[in-house]
């Protein structure tokens, strides 16, 4: 570490100061459950700038980019001074873990001075513009089209799944610039305005009654050709940088974000599963605090497995697609806390009255439980991951390999 680094002791006394006069005790940020998306939103911003105001916001992005230029030792105990206070978690995953990241490794300096000071700041929120309809969980085979017209990219096509893409500011879009390519190969990645001419957003509701996930429709959206982020049908290997940072910051390994352990404050914490298990006792149910250890060890291992996984990336014993590990393992501890909090709470999960905060609300969370198990990649891909990146294993045929994007039949071509 250079001398002229902070010491981490001495960051996190001032960090603990700092937060202490500063943020709210955390628990204030449920009080504005009720509140509407939009306005939840407009707080985190507000929080984010207060972050950056302070000097705490950025810890790992360097200077010249609006960031604090530490280690990723003081974010580690920046996250942990963190833990009693509210932070804005929604912007630190994807807009800052992810997006800013990814702007970093792979962004032109222009873009990087550009944005990466706006996302750390809260003024410009960012999505990933990657899943499409007809994509399932083939990324590559996406079928969104950038035409080049002199200066700029003519993009047509739509994609889905977008975590709070209404309220966002800019996406990376993966677009296909060439289809005469393998369909790895002819994609490129945009930085694309979601206020342009030509974009329309809508919103999805979904069972538990959220609409935090939105359908972008591109129709003739001019986009600059300075907007493409590392090269010209090169946009594969800019999304595979990008699902690196997904999983790292998902599964509890982020260089560049503090996220609260129980993800943006909509996942089911301990301190909950304690507060249901009391009250199920009560009840006269058994087995109630065993259920809750159960979570607690999951818990503890998987921290462990992320304390593990750093330090052999770190020193080059495992490549940074280990990240696959975290984000199944984050995954699946959250949907088991899900199923306890769900079996704790007993028939007012879906009977109570939606207006409760609990115990209404933890059946609320369960018809999400398969979110996590999804967003970053299925835990199918990332078990295909570990076995062929990790293990070592035969990877699965592909039928469309030598074969140009153009020539692969759609699923309309299969069935006729």
């Amino acid at each position: 570490m250079a001398d002229s680094v902070e010491p981490v002791d001495e960051f996190r006394a001032r960090a603990r100061r700092w937060l202490r006069k500063n943020l709210a005790p955390h628990g204030t940020d449920a009080q504005h459950r009720d509140q509407s998306r939009a306005a939840r939103l407009q707080r985190q911003r507000d929080l984010q700038g207060v972050l950056f105001d302070g000097g705490f916001a950025g810890l790992t992005f360097p200077l010249a980019y609006g960031g604090q230029g530490l280690m990723r030792a003081h974010l580690q105990a920046f996250s942990e001074e963190t833990a009693g206070y509210d932070v804005p978690s929604l912007l630190a995953v994807p807009s800052i873990g992810v997006l800013g990241a990814t702007l970093l490794d792979c962004g032109t300096e222009e873009q990087k001075r550009r944005h990466i000071p706006e996302i750390l700041r809260g003024t410009e929120i960012w999505v990933q513009l990657l899943s499409e309809p007809s994509g399932g969980s083939d990324m590559a085979g996406v079928r969104t089209r950038a035409d080049r017209d002199g200066d700029e990219f003519i993009v047509n096509g739509s994609k889905i799944w977008t975590t709070n893409g209404i309220y966002a500011d800019f996406g990376l879009c993966l677009a296909r610039t060439d289809a005469s390519l393998p369909k790895h190969r002819g994609l490129t990645m945009l930085i694309v305005p979601l206020r342009a001419a030509g974009v329309e957003i809508r919103e999805i509701r979904v069972a538990g009654g959220q609409s935090d996930f939105c359908e972008e429709f591109f129709d003739d959206v001019r986009v600059p050709a300075e907007n493409v982020v590392g090269g010209f049908n090169h946009g594969w290997a800019t999304a595979s940088a990008l699902l690196i940072h997904e999983r790292d910051t998902v599964g509890g390994n982020s260089q560049y974000a503090n996220i609260d352990d129980e993800m943006a404050g909509d996942g089911t914490s301990m301190a909950e599963l304690a507060t249901l298990a009391f009250a199920a006792r009560a009840r006269g149910e058994t087995g109630t605090f065993e259920r809750v250890a159960d979570a607690w060890v999951r818990d503890y291992a998987h921290l462990c497995l992320v304390d593990r996984i750093v330090a052999l990336v770190a020193d080059g014993s495992l490549p940074a697609e280990a990240g696959a590990l975290l984000k199944l393992s984050a995954a699946m501890r959250g949907a088991h806390r899900d199923d306890i909090a769900l079996q704790l709470s007993g028939t007012d999960a879906v009977l109570g009255e939606p207006t409760a905060a609990e115990p209404y609300e933890f059946g609320r969370r369960f018809l999400m439980r398969q979110a996590m198990c999804l967003a970053g990649g299925s835990n199918e891909m990332q078990q295909n991951l570990i076995s062929e990146r990790l293990l070592g294993l035969p990877r699965e045929h592909r039928p469309d390999i030598g074969l140009s994007f153009s020539e692969i039949p759609s699923g309309r071509d299969r069935h006729r």
